[in-house]
């Protein structure tokens, strides 16, 4: 029996800087984030190279945000659940911030026809990042002067957002963005059936658990 052919990931072609690729209206507003309650800002420009899209050498940072707080979970910790327990007070240590984006926003949208036009699979965004940061970097300077990306997370299978910009010389639409900090997620209501459905097992668990006191 022959061997399957291994998938290759297509990398982004030389013209995509120059593709016409039409925009995507965002069907959401409102993006969720986890940050550490040490972070006063969930607006995090990474260049750090670290993540799907941003790299040291790209033009703008990027801030990455789910469109759910489950989404947003489930791109934080999915990975460690596989693994194994997580431990609790590090969850817990963790706040959970609103962001609201301007229907304004440029954007286009990693899916659907948009795959094919840019003679890309989802595979292009999900596999080395090697791959979907050279992505980012076209696709910042594409000329239809992107603001972010709709693409599709790879731990939650849902829509997520990346935004581009900069701190000190930030794109435009960066004044319409609003911020709000909910509450931590242990106090979020729907933190324990969340938990329950993603078969979660905690470590250094308290004796009572925190009151679930806020619904997005």
């Amino acid at each position: 029996m022959a061997t399957p052919a291994k998938l290759v990931a297509p990398r982004p072609r030389d013209e995509l800087v120059d593709l016409d690729i039409p925009l995507h209206p965002l069907r959401a507003l409102t993006y969720f984030r986890l940050c550490s309650k040490k972070q006063l800002n969930p607006l995090f420009w990474s260049k750090l190279g670290k993540y799907r899209f941003d790299s040291p050498t790209a033009s703008w940072g990027v801030c990455y945000a789910g469109e759910t707080i489950a989404s947003a979970f489930q791109e934080v910790y999915a990975d460690q659940i596989r693994k194994g327990l997580l431990n609790y007070p590090e969850v817990a240590a963790y706040e959970v911030w609103r962001i609201n984006v301007p229907q304004t926003m440029r954007t286009i949208k990693l899916a659907g026809p948009t795959l094919t036009r840019m003679k890309a699979t989802l595979q292009s965004f999900v596999s080395g990042y090697k791959t979907s940061q050279a992505s980012g970097r076209a696709l910042m300077l594409n000329k239809a002067d992107l603001d972010g990306l709709v693409y599709i997370g790879r731990r939650c299978g849902k829509p997520c957002l990346a935004l581009f910009g900069d701190k000190t010389k930030p794109r435009p639409y960066q004044a319409q963005l609003t911020i709000s900090k909910c509450r931590p997620i242990n106090e979020w209501q729907q933190f324990w059936p969340l938990m329950d459905q993603l078969g979660v097992q905690f470590v250094n668990l308290p004796p009572t658990r925190a009151n679930s006191t806020w619904e997005a």
